[in-house]
């Protein structure tokens, strides 16, 4: 009995440590770097949108984006207010669907559309160049909510893919890179550009401390059991 005492307690230390290992790493854990490829194939929409943000030519459709292993990815923008520049590599911070404004509704759209063009091809789209622009429209509606103010062409297209959003009750996660600042940043305050990814494009937001610390409790536990189980059997016997 007291040998298994010694192993698990031996166990339950080496698993604190862990947790505390955990919960001690910093912020810069989630930093990722991505260079934007531009459209390439030109399968941009141009549009102008008025009220806030008011802007004039910008392009909707998908980004081509580049990990710092050299695995490509698509993504959309999840920010009006910045721009990128074709061939430039982006120190971003990773974050989850809740730091984002109808981020499970955005995360549904990028999960469903980033990197199946066919399936844009609906809701009165003539092809997957005006369907992902359409998408990339409903994701900037569901950011910016009543303040988008758009009226172009694909509105009915846009406000389709903002209701199956909506509707879709997806809680999928997707990866969310904010503040996307040149590297090396040669900018007093950086481009705070935003975009989104589906799952499996390159890091995957760090974990929060409490969930860390349920999961190392839960992996204490079941090694606990366990000992407790073999020592058991060995009186037993």
């Amino acid at each position: 009995m007291v040998e298994w005492f010694v192993r698990a307690s031996r166990s339950l230390v080496a698993v604190a440590a862990l947790t505390l290992l955990s919960l001690g790493v910093p912020s810069s854990a989630q930093a990722d770097l991505v260079t934007f490829n531009g459209d390439g194939t030109g399968e941009f929409q141009n549009y102008s949108f008025s009220g806030n943000p008011s802007l004039t030519g910008s392009f909707a459709g998908v980004l081509h984006m580049t990990d710092a292993f050299g695995n490509s990815f698509n993504a959309f923008c999840v920010d009006l207010l910045h721009t990128m520049s074709n061939g430039q590599t982006y120190s971003t911070t990773l974050a989850g669907n809740a730091d984002v404004n109808n981020g499970n509704a955005i995360a549904y759209l990028a999960d469903t559309y980033a990197n199946n063009a066919p399936a844009s091809v609906k809701y009165g789209a003539a092809n997957a160049s005006e369907g992902e622009a359409a998408v990339q429209l409903a994701i900037w509606g569901l950011l910016y909510g009543s303040a988008f103010n758009y009226s172009g062409p694909l509105l009915a297209e846009m406000l389709a893919f903002e209701n199956e959003a909506l509707n879709s009750g997806s809680t999928l996660p997707a990866v969310f890179r904010l503040n996307l600042n040149p590297s090396p940043d040669t900018t007093p305050n950086g481009t705070g550009q935003g975009i989104v990814s589906p799952p499996g494009a390159g890091p995957v937001p760090v974990p929060e401390p409490s969930t860390v610390l349920l999961m190392s409790m839960g992996l204490a536990g079941l090694g606990v059991f366990r000992l407790r189980r073999r020592g058991d059997v060995a009186l037993a016997v």
